[in-house]
């Protein structure tokens, strides 16, 4: 029962360096029970010589005390990574009061980016975490932002920006808006480089079901178009398009329209994709 006990709880431990598994109310009562049966099992009777059950006993103190530390370090470990997580979630509700219109101080918005600092120091491994600072730096520099920055300011925003987002993709090479937002902030600088280059094709090759940033990337690559220089980068811009017609025509032919691309896009897309987009336009008689 003890090897079971302690065989339970090191498989809780592995699971839960990738989820809050003890959030659900069922796998914490249950691991009371399995915790509870340890503890029996340590005090369980046994018929041995005195001698040996002096060694037992101190072998049991050690083992005891041991298991206390490690439960108060994974205990700290799992605080402090949920009121990281708790800080993120709340500077994110900032973030779509300010996608949807609102107005936010910067004195706000700069004490959100301090909030999100304390969170990053206490999970220096979160992605999440780098992604929400990065996106609050990013409206600070924005019209709706600091106004007073100079151009310099700016660049180095972006710089830290960018900093953040590099740092997100070594924690979680797969998540797709890390690498969206890299592009986003090599489409804003002008630099059209290598990385700019591996992030569009990171974000086309992880999201290709996830609409908005397919969007995103579409309208990016359609916008430095002229800039872009490779052709798999050209490639990688059309097949995004025309995923994008495909699956969701309607936000997608807006994005095109808005941005002034129809002609680039029907010129170069097959009509079967383009569909009501490359239509000629009939006018009422």
């Amino acid at each position: 029962i003890a090897f079971a006990v302690l065989m339970g709880s090191v498989a809780l431990m592995i699971h839960s360096t990738v989820e809050f598994n003890l959030q659900i109310f069922a796998n914490a009562a249950l691991y009371m029970v399995i915790a509870g049966l340890g503890w029996v099992a340590a005090h369980l009777p046994v018929a041995r010589e005195s001698r040996r059950r002096r060694h037992r006993g101190r072998r049991r103190r050690v083992v005891a005390v041991l298991s206390a530390l490690a439960i108060l370090l994974y205990q700290g470990w799992v605080a402090t990574a949920a009121t990281a997580s708790l800080i993120s979630g709340s500077n994110r509700l900032l973030l779509k009061q300010l996608a949807g219109g609102g107005e936010v101080s910067l004195a706000r918005l700069q004490r959100a980016m301090q909030r999100q600092l304390t969170a990053i120091r206490l999970a220096p491994g979160s992605a999440d975490a780098k992604l929400v600072l990065s996106r609050l730096l990013d409206w600070r520099i924005r019209p709706a932002g600091d106004t007073t920055l100079s151009g310099r300011e700016r660049e180095a925003v972006y710089q830290q920006m960018l900093y953040l987002l590099l740092g997100a993709t070594v924690d979680s090479p797969g998540l797709a808006q890390a690498w969206e937002a890299i592009a986003y902030v090599r489409h804003a600088e002008g630099r059209f480089d290598a990385l700019f280059q591996a992030a569009l094709l990171r974000t086309t090759q992880l999201a290709p079901w996830e609409p908005r940033v397919q969007q995103d990337m579409a309208r990016i690559g359609l916008d430095a178009w002229e800039l872009l220089g490779r052709r798999q980068s050209r490639a990688l811009v059309l097949d995004t398009v025309r995923r994008g017609l495909l699956q969701d025509p309607g936000p997608m032919i807006d994005l095109i329209r808005r941005g002034g691309h129809r002609q680039l896009v029907c010129g170069r897309l097959d009509p079967a994709v383009t569909g009501r987009l490359c239509a000629p336009d009939h006018k009422p008689r």
